[in-house]
């Protein structure tokens, strides 16, 4: 009985699909140009200069090409090889999630154009594989369903990973410093910081979805932890001031006009199979930045731009 019961189980399981669980949540970043968008890939590409797997046309590379001259549509046996090395399927859906509309755009994989061309920051001649950007273009069509800004998150897949309507902007007040929760911290160089008697701070706060978020600004660090409805602190995240990262400017209630209205930080379940997000704190020139999330123990998600500089 027993061995016929674990039959069953087995044969079942079998023949189960893999979920959305299953899957690895890859965030690619989005180029909103003024007549097309840019979805980059190549930071998931492994640049390979053999002839036999390169995914730039000949013509385009070597002292075939110039760096004025070189923006192209892949053709049909190159799109396969990138496509394939980057595992992304002609079946596969390209989900947006456009933050200011609240929204979620699909289009499929097989419908849009796969280009290439030179990376902002140039290549050197004779051209190589190396030089070139490679990603989706969305034509003005698909463009126009889009908003104007850039708070975008796109990926590539089967299953749709996000929920739609539940991104929140964050709008922030200014409170006095007594109000910032305590919280404790491993960063020995965070805490001798904060004990200078000539730190001087500015404090905000802000409620969304039964959460508290609160953050202390102090120049070089801007501190948040996050406290639920049980006063209790959850997560507290830090982010240093330095050479490749700048602080996003908070929009502050009494301070910013609605004409001049911005959102810059955001929050919300917008992952199926995560908690909710915390994106838009700091501003990074070297790098990617990266989406993080109100639970401490869920590592935070870097997307992929392919920043050069």
């Amino acid at each position: 009985m027993k061995l016929n019961f674990f039959f069953i189980l087995l044969l079942l399981f079998s023949f189960i699909s893999p979920t959305e669980e299953s899957e690895e949540l890859i965030i690619y970043d989005f180029y909103n140009y003024d007549s097309t968008g840019f979805i980059v890939l190549t930071d998931s590409y492994a640049y390979n200069e053999h002839p036999d797997s390169s995914v730039i046309a000949k013509k385009y590379l070597n002292n075939e090409s110039t760096i004025e001259n070189n923006y192209h549509k892949l053709d049909a046996k190159h799109r396969k090889r990138f496509l394939e090395s980057v595992n992304i399927k002609e079946t596969d859906i390209i989900y947006i999630y456009d933050l200011s509309q609240n929204s979620v755009f699909a289009f499929n994989v097989k419908d849009i154009n796969l280009v290439a061309f030179i990376n902002p920051y140039g290549g050197s001649e004779p051209l190589r594989q190396w030089d070139f950007m490679i990603g989706f273009e969305l034509e003005k069509t698909e463009l126009n369903l889009l908003s104007k800004g850039n708070d975008f998150f796109v990926c590539v897949g089967k299953h749709n990973p996000f929920r739609e309507g539940k991104a929140k902007s964050m709008i922030w007040k200014e409170i006095d410093e007594s109000l910032f929760p305590d919280f404790s911290t491993n960063d020995d160089e965070l805490k001798k910081h904060l004990s200078s008697s000539k730190l001087k701070t500015r404090t905000y706060h802000c409620a969304v979805n039964k959460l508290d978020y609160f953050v202390k600004d102090t120049g070089r660090y801007r501190i948040i932890v996050i406290i639920d409805s049980n006063k209790t602190v959850i997560s507290t995240i830090s982010f240093r001031d330095g050479e490749s990262i700048d602080f996003s400017p908070l929009h502050v209630i009494e301070k910013d006009s609605k004409e001049n209205y911005y959102t810059n930080q955001w929050t919300g379940n917008i992952f199926k199979n995560k908690p909710s997000i915390l994106f838009g704190f700091e501003s990074v020139s070297f790098g990617c930045p990266s989406v993080c999330f109100v639970d401490k123990n869920t590592p935070c998600v870097y997307i992929r731009c392919d920043n050069r500089h």
